[in-house]
């Protein structure tokens, strides 16, 4: 199944920030984040260490989503076990 990806909104990735801002630094357990798919309508949990959300959202312009849901045939994705990350500068190229 692949599901095409907007740009997430704002609030959408404000959201996503907030629930890394709560949640221990050093804490292994992965934490429930919203998949940044399709302008994030699609409401399922992507899951992520606090250290991984962190690298993630280090990269420049980036959508964190379940691996799923990364569009067919974009090559700008790094993939982990439970989650991928799309290079959105890419993606809108």
């Amino acid at each position: 199944m692949s599901v095409d990806v907007a740009q997430p909104t704002l609030t959408l990735v404000s959201t996503n920030d907030r629930t890394r801002e709560t949640s221990p630094d050093d804490s292994a357990d992965p934490i429930p984040f919203l998949c940044e798919c399709d302008g994030g309508e699609c409401g399922q949990s992507v899951w992520l260490t606090a250290a991984e959300y962190d690298e993630a959202r280090a990269m420049h312009a980036t959508a964190i989503v379940v691996p799923a849901h990364v569009p067919l045939g974009h090559t700008g994705a790094t993939y982990a076990e439970r989650y991928a990350v799309i290079d959105l500068a890419i993606l809108y190229d």
